[in-house]
């Protein structure tokens, strides 16, 4: 799945995930779908994610709560699995995916400051007052 980023030339790209995702029938499925997707060069993407939704029946009451035991299931199998670990974006139901994504590709431009170019740590030796 992929979303166009507010410059309509960077996009980011999504793969959706579930807890039935983390049963152990379907884990050496998951890991390669995740080996896959990181590996994956994506030609017009230039950010990844992993959506997790938590709770894949929608709650009847704002007081419900969300079982986090997948999501920590899910960044231990990531760690495991994959050379560098790729943001994960936590969905309280369905019915929430898309203004979740739309909250976070907000978020993810507005904090978007290009990188200075890399300064040599030569340059900061004669500044440092430490011995």
């Amino acid at each position: 799945m992929e979303f166009r980023l507010g410059d309509n030339t960077a996009m980011l790209s999504v793969l959706l995930l579930t807890s039935s995702s983390l049963e152990s029938s379907t884990t050496p499925n998951t890991i390669s779908r995740l080996r896959q997707f990181f590996l994956c060069p994506a030609s017009r993407a230039s950010k990844k994610a992993i959506v997790f939704l938590l709770s894949e029946a929608p709650f009847s009451s704002a007081s419900g709560r969300y079982r986090l035991e997948g999501l920590v299931a899910l960044q231990v199998l990531m760690v495991e699995s994959l050379p560098a670990m790729l943001p994960i974006i936590p969905i309280a139901e369905s019915a929430c995916l898309l203004s979740s994504m739309q909250e976070y590709i907000t978020n993810l431009e507005a904090i978007d400051i290009p990188r200075r170019p890399f300064q040599s740590s030569a340059a900061f030796a004669g500044c440092s007052s430490y011995p």
